[in-house]
Order: C-alpha cells, then structure tokens, then sequence
C-alpha cells in the first residue's frame, strides 16, 4: 500500500500520516503540504517520521497545479490511495479573502482529481489499484432547524465562501465520478473535528490556548478571554480526531473490498452543543482541576463579539450509513475534553 496524504502537516492529516505509518508497519506514506500558517504550526506532528524509509515529504502548493509528480514515490505494483485533507478550513478567515479559498480549495482539489483521472487513463491495470478519498463537511449542507436531520442525498446549501468551496469540490468528485468510470472515489462529510495539536482558531482549541494564560490566582487577563460570536446559542457536534482518523480508513477498505466507490458518507456524533456551553464546561473543567474550584462565572473567561455575516444554528447528520459498516465514535466528547484539559494544566 501507497497512501499520499495532501495536506498531510495539517491537524488530521498529520493524525492521519502518524496513524498510518505506526499502524501499518509495510506501507509508504507521501505526506503532500504547501506548509502554511497553520501546518508550519504542526509540523512538529510529523518531525518522529523524518528518517524513516517509507515516509517523504513534498513541499507543494496544489492550488499551483498536481501532476505524476504527486506519485514519484509510487511503485507500479502498489495499491495507492490519495487521502485529500488539503484545504483551508476557517470560516472566519474565509468572510476576508473568499478567492484565496476558492483558489486553495477548489483548484487543488481538483488539481489532484486530475493527476489521478490521467494516470490511470489508459492503464486499466491501475483503475483497481487506485482510489481517492475527499475530506468534506457536513457544512454544504446549510444549516438544519430545530430536530431535522440530513443524509448523504440531502440538497446543499452552503451559507459561507469556506462551505461553498467544499460544496463546489463534492459536485466536481460528482461529475467526475459520473464521467470517468475507471475513477474509484469516495467523499466523506464530518461533524467539527478535535484533538491534540489543533492550531488555536477553532473554538476548542482556542478555548485551551486562552487557558493556558490564567495566572497562579486562577485569573484570566482581558486580552486573552474567549471571543464567542454573537449570543453563543448556535449548536454543533464535536468528533475526536482519533475516531475521525479510524472512519477514513474503514472507509477507504469498504470501497476496495466491496468496489463501494463512488459513495458519500456522514461521519459523526449527534451530540450538540452550543458555543457559549461549550466554552464554559472546558473553562469549568480546567479550574476544577487545577484549582479546585467547583463554580465560575462565565464572564470571567468569555467576551461575546459580533455575529458572523450569517450563523448556521445547527447542524445534524443523520449516520446510519456509516454505523452500517460497524463504525462507532469511541471517545466520548467529556473523555476528549479531558484529556485536552489534563495536557495543559501546568
């Protein structure tokens, strides 16, 4: 096995990379990355990997353009998999500069998409060796309302540039699926993931960054209180990256043992949350442990700022699918948590 992981440095995908090369002792792994603000953050994920044989790292920018070069590591006896984490992921950033993320999500993606389409055009002995699975969001599909759920079939409906570039990837891997029958790929939409080494701009991880500020008294400066967006009464689910990492590859071994490509699939928990409760039971967690304190004001710890240009108030997944194939989320949200808070207590 050959995996090539675009995006490799970056939060799940160095999980990813780190989970492949330590559960799979005889496969080779190319870690793909153009190294931005984020990933050069986590590089030091993937440092344990540098002199090992079977691990290379390319330093490329998708977005520029892919082509066989992505698989130069690979030998023609192997079965390859492209593992497509690439892209930028904040939302926030993506209200800013909404053509840098079409430029970095749309066009690497489909710069990948074609370097596999052309290398197994004309090589019918690479089409059953060759898959590609996609990394989405259960963003395309707009928001939910009150108890509604979605399932893989259900319309898109992205609400900001960062969901409809993801959007615009999955209806691209639709046509091409449609198009080209000898492409084997799959496309995975996931609940908000977390864990260890997550850059400080998702709501969890800068939550424990802030935490990291209290001083000896238990306070927190000013300067360093969580911003929450408008009331904080908007609801979202949390996956732990390790169960993320344990989905893709059940997965990606489906649609080779079963020749189930071309499918779509809801990875996630339904358990919701909303920002303000989210931020208050980590906070909560952090000075019971530390300093044993059972109760705190919220106002310590949060500064409620301006609403996004538009808030999606849920998100819900229905994922019937997924359980079908005997996976299940092992790491309860409060066990994640804990862990998280545990590392940075001092």
């Amino acid at each position: 096995m050959h995996f090539i992981v675009t995006g490799g440095a970056g939060f799940i995908g160095s999980h990813m990379v780190c989970y492949l090369l330590d559960e799979y002792p005889h496969c080779h792994v190319t870690c793909i990355d153009r190294l931005s603000y984020a990933t050069k953050y986590l590089s030091k994920n993937l440092a344990m990997w540098c002199d090992l044989p079977r691990y290379n790292f390319k330093e490329m920018d998708l977005a520029d353009g892919a082509d066989e070069t992505i698989f130069s590591e690979c030998k023609d006896e192997e079965d390859v998999t492209i593992l497509h984490f690439a892209a930028e992921s904040c939302v926030d950033r993506s209200y800013i500069d909404p053509l840098f993320f079409t430029r970095n999500n749309i066009f690497a993606m489909q710069n990948v998409l074609e370097a596999y389409r052309k290398r197994v055009e004309g090589h019918p002995d690479r089409q059953k060796t060759h898959c590609m699975v996609h990394i989405s969001t259960d963003e395309v599909y707009g928001e939910q309302k009150h108890t509604d759920t979605v399932t893989e079939d259900s319309l898109l409906f992205p609400s900001n540039p960062y969901s409809a570039t993801k959007a615009a990837c999955d209806l691209i891997l639709h046509s091409y699926i449609k198009s080209f029958n000898d492409l084997r790929i799959s496309i995975i939409r996931s609940n908000n993931v977390y864990g260890p080494g997550q850059y400080p701009e998702k709501l969890i991880s800068k939550t424990l960054e802030a935490l990291k500020h209290v001083d000896r008294d238990g306070f927190l400066p000013e300067s360093w209180k969580v911003p929450i967006h408008g009331t904080g009464d908007c609801q979202r689910s949390y996956l732990h990256v390790r169960d993320f990492v344990a989905a893709v590859i059940l997965i990606e071994r489906n649609a080779r043992d079963t020749e189930a490509f071309g499918q779509i699939f809801n990875v996630g928990v339904k358990e919701e949350i909303k920002n303000r409760d989210l931020v208050y039971s980590i906070c909560s967690m952090y000075m019971k442990l530390r300093f044993e304190k059972e109760q705190i004001s919220e106002q310590e710890f949060v500064t409620f700022v301006k609403d996004r240009c538009y808030n999606d108030a849920r998100y819900s997944l229905d994922l019937e699918k997924i359980h079908s194939l005997g996976w299940a989320p092992r790491i309860t949200f409060e066990e994640g948590i804990s862990e998280l808070v545990q590392s940075i207590i001092p």
